[in-house]
């Protein structure tokens, strides 16, 4: 499976809300023990980061994953209008986090897809063209104007018993789902999880209305390091505004 890296990143940010000047540092009487507190607590964060990361990455290749099967599947080869929407909704029933699903030929025009809109050429997007080029393609991150929420797009090219490329699937995937898995993740008593994409984009946070309006946080020298491939730590000002203990670490296969 081919994917386009540079277009879709995902960046785990794990934040603790730092009371090492109170809470912590209150409690110990020597700088040494201060320090270990310190590590332990960033160790123990990096590691709810990975587990986090990995949960996500899984989500993201399921949904990758089902979209080659299907553009696969001889329904596919037939090029079928009739017999490919029933496929897709058949799809998008059991993957509900797809908010459309639709197929394109070899110029772009839809000849399916599953809502009941009319059907429209996609010829100038880029990940009909990205497709047309016999790659599978994830898109940056966009808010859906069905949803109002963080949207990428995946689209995988169709292919013939010969292998030439006679069409395009293309499915919008809703990421509520890691937003959804950022707010489930305990982090101590007062932590928070951000996930951003590869420009800094808050994809989820604690304060949703940031998400919706695409806040960038990437000019944080803790997201410029992680989006180098930097796993790490560093007590720096949150995207909550707070003085924070930050653990950071990469979508494995989406950095």
């Amino acid at each position: 499976m081919e994917k386009n890296t540079l277009q879709m990143q995902l960046i785990i940010l794990l934040v603790l809300f730092s009371f090492l000047s109170a809470a912590i540092i209150g409690g110990v009487s020597s700088y040494m023990n201060v320090n270990t507190t310190r590590e332990e607590i960033a160790k123990n964060n990096l590691t709810i980061a990975n587990q986090t990361a990995h949960e996500i990455e899984q989500f993201m290749n399921d949904d990758t994953k089902l979209m080659e099967i299907l553009a696969l599947s001889p329904t596919a080869y037939s090029m079928d209008a009739a017999k490919f929407r029933e496929m897709i909704i058949t799809a998008q029933k059991k993957h509900p986090e797809f908010e459309t699903i639709y197929v394109m030929n070899v110029t772009g025009m839809q000849i399916a897809k599953t809502t009941n809109s009319a059907l429209n050429n996609k010829a100038d997007k880029d990940y009909f063209k990205k497709a047309l080029q016999g790659n599978t393609f994830l898109t940056e991150s966009y808010i859906s104007q069905l949803t109002n929420a963080p949207t990428i797009t995946i689209s995988t090219p169709i292919k013939d018993s010969s292998g030439t490329i006679i069409g395009v699937l293309a499915g919008d995937v809703s990421l509520k789902t890691i937003g959804e898995i950022a707010s489930r993740t305990s982090v101590g008593n007062s932590g928070y999880l951000d996930v951003v994409d590869n420009k800094g984009t808050l994809l989820a946070s604690i304060n949703s209305e940031k998400v919706t309006k695409q806040e960038n946080i990437g000019q944080a020298k803790y997201v410029q390091d992680v989006i180098a491939g930097q796993v790490g730590n560093m007590e720096a000002i949150s995207s909550a505004g707070i003085d924070s203990l930050i653990v950071f670490a990469p979508v494995k296969g989406y950095n």
